[in-house]
């Protein structure tokens, strides 16, 4: 909802004098969208990247880690409730690409509908292209990216990323959400927590309740 009717809904809610947040939408319980919106208002943003769902980076996660295979990962995943039966909209990157859109919006002040932003999600990850990865020093990461270009274009999309081990989000495991902001003033800032679950959703809710 709010990475296809966001903006509309933002400036309906202007036109009405109400406010309309959803802090919620990404990250879960990291406080990620206000201090975009509001914190670095004086930085030039050029990048914004990360991992932006639990569940997929769980099942790759379990597959560096453990050995697992794909459908054994996911299938742990759906077991521990971190999946829904459907799967879909999670492993094929739809979500990502939800928060990705979301996200440079913010950036560039402009609506991205996810329609625009190309997306790859992790079906394709072998077992073997994750033990490869780790020869080479580097895990397999689904991330979303939005790049600002120096003509002011943006370029936005979801694929697994070789991430170099040492990196910032190389150690981010399990359900766990990394979000990396990159500021021409302030460098590169990490956004890290819980980005899904009943009581951090929750939490990010009932903050935006009591900011309004």
């Amino acid at each position: 909802l709010v990475a296809t009717k966001g903006t509309e809904l933002m400036r309906i809610a202007e036109e009405n004098g109400v406010s309309y947040l959803f802090e919620a939408s990404v990250g879960g319980a990291i406080p990620v969208l206000r201090p975009i919106k509001e914190c670095l208002t004086a930085d030039r943003i050029s990048e914004i990247y990360g991992i932006l769902n639990g569940t997929t980076n769980f099942i790759l996660t379990e597959m560096y880690q453990h050995g697992s295979s794909f459908s054994s990962a996911l299938s742990r995943a759906q077991v521990l409730g971190y999946s829904e039966l459907n799967p879909s909209a999670v492993i094929d990157g739809h979500d990502a690409c939800s928060k990705i859109s979301i996200l440079a919006s913010l950036m560039t002040g402009r609506g991205i509908h996810p329609s625009l932003v190309p997306a790859e999600g992790i079906t394709g990850v072998t077992a073997e292209d994750v033990e490869f990865a780790g020869l080479a020093g580097y895990v397999i990461k689904l991330l979303g990216r939005a790049v600002m270009g120096p003509d002011g274009k943006v370029c936005a999309y979801v694929a697994p990323h070789l991430v170099k081990s040492g990196n910032m989000l190389s150690g981010v495991d399990g359900v766990m959400n990394g979000i990396v902001v990159n500021c021409n003033m302030s460098g590169n800032i990490m956004f890290y927590g819980a980005g899904a679950g009943m009581l951090p959703t929750a939490g990010a809710v009932a903050a935006d309740v009591v900011e309004i």
